[in-house]
């Protein structure tokens, strides 16, 4: 059995296929990310959407913790929710009822023996400026 050895021709030619081969491999690689890059036009709009999904989330927010006269003749007022769902559950436990009536809500006087936070002083501001305005026009 006569074993010869390889010529330096087919090692360099191996050598070189094998450098061909990585270097083709990082081509298509290079050509494949390479349109995923954002452009700095698409950058810009994305900070001017996340700027304005920002600030209608803060306005959200705002809307379901402040308080805030809806709509003065009716005596619609707008209170936290929290607020909103502790008068509620109260309303429901006074009432007795075993099925809360969803329409027309139970009227819930506060009780003035307790301290008032500067939170719900407010809403008792607003409620009083939007009643005493609906107390006349119902007269």
């Amino acid at each position: 059995m006569s074993h010869e050895e390889p010529s330096i021709n087919n090692s360099v030619l191996t050598f070189l296929g094998s450098i061909g081969a990585i270097a083709t491999f990082a081509v298509v690689v290079f050509v494949a990310y390479l349109p995923q890059q954002a452009d700095p036009a698409d950058l810009a709009a994305k900070e001017a959407r996340q700027t304005k999904a920002d600030e209608a989330r803060a306005a959200g927010i705002a809307k379901l913790g402040g308080y805030e006269v809806v709509n003065a003749p009716e005596g619609v007022v707008r209170i936290p929710v929290d607020t909103a769902m502790d008068q509620v559950t109260k309303a429901y436990q006074a009432s007795g009822e075993t099925k809360p009536a969803l329409f027309p809500a139970p009227a819930v006087e506060a009780a003035p023996a307790a301290p008032v936070a500067p939170a719900e002083s407010e809403a008792v501001e607003v409620l009083e400026a939007v009643e005493a305005p609906a107390e006349e026009a119902a007269q």
